[in-house]
């Protein structure tokens, strides 16, 4: 897959899915290690954002360059999701 904004490719990973090798030349022992100190470092939490949910609220997110999760909704609560997909890769 290549990024649209660098035409570079690029590696997608999750700690559900990651999937050496990170490069032909990397042997996948490394590439595990690799994503696995990458993951972690996403997860610490000085890089984690986490909303505190207000009526009318709304929140944008480009899945490209952010891990995301919905967690934390009452089971009583309904949670409402409407996807939209916005045209072209510049920033806006």
């Amino acid at each position: 897959m290549c990024a649209p904004t660098r035409k570079t490719a690029v590696k997608r990973c999750s700690s559900a899915r990651v999937s050496p090798p990170v490069s032909s030349s990397c042997p996948d022992d490394e590439s595990r290690d690799l994503l696995g100190q990458l993951y972690a470092h996403s997860v610490l939490p000085e890089n984690i954002y986490r909303h505190q949910w207000q009526p009318h609220d709304l929140v944008f997110w480009d899945n490209r360059s952010l891990i995301h999760l919905a967690a934390g909704c009452p089971s009583h609560l309904r949670r409402k999701l409407f996807r939209t997909t916005i045209q072209g890769d510049a920033p806006f």
